[in-house]
C-alpha cells in the first residue's frame, strides 16, 4: 500500500476555522482576570479582581462587567475570561465591549438577568 500522504490545510481555511475573515492578521486577545471574595454585604457577597497582579475591582457584585469596564477604559481589547481558585477552567467569558455594556439584575422573585447597564 502506498503511504497516506498528509492533508494541507490553506491559510484561508484555518483562519475561517479561528473566526477570522480573510485577510485578517492578527487573533483576537485573550486576557484572564481572577476573582477572590472580598467582602459580605446586605446585597450578598462581593468579589474582587485581579489583572497582571494588580487589584482593578475591589468589590463588586458584578466581577465579569466591572472588570470588562476597566479593561475597555484601558483601551484593552478582545475576550476576558473569569478565573478562580477554585476550578481548573473559567468561570465566565465574553467580549471585553460587549460585557462592559451590561451589568446583572435580580429580583426577589425573579433569577439573575444580564441587562444593559445605559439607562
Amino acid at each position: 500500500m502506498p503511504p497516506k500522504s498528509k492533508q494541507k490545510v490553506s491559510n484561508k481555511s484555518q483562519n475561517a476555522a479561528l473566526g477570522q475573515h480573510s485577510g485578517s492578521r492578527s487573533l483576537v486577545k485573550l486576557h484572564r482576570v481572577t476573582l477572590s471574595k472580598s467582602t459580605i454585604s446586605s446585597t450578598g457577597l462581593r468579589y474582587a479582581v485581579t489583572f497582571n497582579g494588580e487589584t482593578t475591582v475591589m468589590a463588586s457584585l458584578t466581577p465579569l462587567c466591572a472588570a470588562a469596564r476597566v479593561l475597555r477604559g484601558r483601551g484593552i481589547v478582545g475576550s476576558i475570561e473569569l478565573w478562580d481558585s477554585e476550578r481548573p477552567f473559567p468561570r465566565m467569558s465574553a467580549n471585553i465591549a460587549h460585557a462592559a455594556a451590561l451589568t446583572v439584575e435580580e429580583g426577589s422573585k425573579s433569577r439573575p438577568i444580564f441587562n444593559s447597564a445605559i439607562s
